[in-house]
């Protein structure tokens, strides 16, 4: 039988270059994690720039509701005002026309 004898500088250079490949690995594994990350942090802010998009219109279209509900009660507040009048102007004639007779 041959005897293989390997000194220790093989062995040396063997883990090395073992050493070198598994980095080189997690390195590549390194790299697509962090354009995985910064890619998911781009497509947050879109998001967060669209929820803030939705926020400022919901609070426009509330500021118009509140709006128009002032002058829906304003509204409200002046045909009650003449529902009042008239009431008391009907009342009015009908008491005088009642009483005439």
């Amino acid at each position: 039988m041959n005897n293989i004898t390997i000194d220790l500088n093989t062995i040396f250079w063997v883990l090395i270059i073992a050493i070198l490949f598994v980095a080189i690995i997690l390195l590549v594994y390194l790299i697509r994690f962090l354009r995985m990350l910064f890619t998911t942090i781009k497509e947050a802010n879109k998001a967060i720039q669209k929820v803030q998009t939705l926020v400022d219109d919901t609070n426009k279209v509330m500021k118009e509701t509140y709006e128009i509900t002032a002058r829906a009660n304003s509204s409200y507040k002046k045909v009650n005002t003449l529902v009042d009048a008239l009431t008391t102007a009907v009342g009015g004639f009908v008491s005088a026309k009642l009483r005439r007779k």
